[in-house]
């Protein structure tokens, strides 16, 4: 454990304190949850938060550590370009459980609307970016044993299969919820 926190922080040392304050918003979160008894859409407020928290954490450790396995270190701003993009929606998701409205599929208010639709370019730029990534990754010479591994590979599918699915289904309920009145009192838990 001890090398891999080590390899991230020398991969990518934006993505590493990414992971480290994600991290200890979700205890902060967690907490919260604990101590607010406010529900939204059925679930506890700080439930959402703290889920992405988590996600966050995970997902920016195995990135900077992907990074710092390449030998190029061509793919830095990119690395920073995700930070920035992740730190948008945890912002927004945070803001808007502390103000106790949805961050997702909130297409209630103008505000709402408008923070739902920075979330889904920021999170499209972020998916995009942590392909090139992946790619980058995976074709890098001399990894080609571990490019292999379904411990490598598998993660970098379970990323990109739910997230492009993701994409396509916000699309279309924003695309339905605008277009067809009858769909505007539906809503998505």
């Amino acid at each position: 454990m001890r090398t891999l926190l080590y390899d991230a922080r020398r991969g990518h040392a934006g993505l590493y304190w990414l992971a480290a304050g994600t991290a200890a918003l979700a205890l902060v979160t967690a907490g919260l949850a604990l101590v607010d008894p406010r529900t939204l859409v059925g679930a506890p407020l700080w439930f959402k938060p703290m889920k992405f928290s988590i996600s966050i954490a995970l997902f920016a450790l195995a990135l900077a550590w992907m990074l710092g396995q390449l030998r190029e270190r061509a793919l830095r701003r990119t690395g920073w370009a995700i930070v920035a993009g992740l730190v948008l929606e945890m912002v927004i998701i945070v803001g808007q459980a502390a103000r106790g409205q949805k961050s997702h599929y909130n297409t209630d208010d103008l505000l709402g609307g408008i923070l739902f639709s920075i979330m889904g370019a920021t999170i499209t730029v972020v998916w995009f970016l942590t392909l090139a990534v992946a790619l980058r990754f995976l074709r890098e010479p001399g990894r080609h044993t571990t490019a292999s591994l379904p411990g490598v590979n598998i993660p970098i599918e379970i990323t990109f299969t739910p997230c492009a699915c993701g994409g396509m289904i916000m699309f279309s309920t924003l695309v339905g919820r605008f277009a067809v009145p009858s769909m505007r009192g539906t809503e998505w838990p």
